[in-house]
């Protein structure tokens, strides 16, 4: 089980990758970001349903 630190931690990196994508910085290819999310569902998975909702709403941001 993951430590309670690295759980924020892995968050925070998915949280900032959304930014950089959301302002066109980095591609969702570039930013590696499905692997990340895809660790944060083996941890927790609330957090999980979370932030996957929060990066389509990224997503269809970009594409309009």
């Amino acid at each position: 089980m993951a430590k309670e630190k690295d759980l924020i931690r892995l968050e925070k990196e998915i949280k900032s990758k959304m930014i950089q994508i959301k302002n066109k910085k980095l591609t969702p290819a570039e930013s590696g970001i499905g692997k990340l999310i895809n660790m944060m569902k083996t941890f927790d998975e609330p957090l999980f349903d979370k932030l996957m909702n929060e990066y389509k709403k990224v997503l269809v941001d970009i594409k309009n």
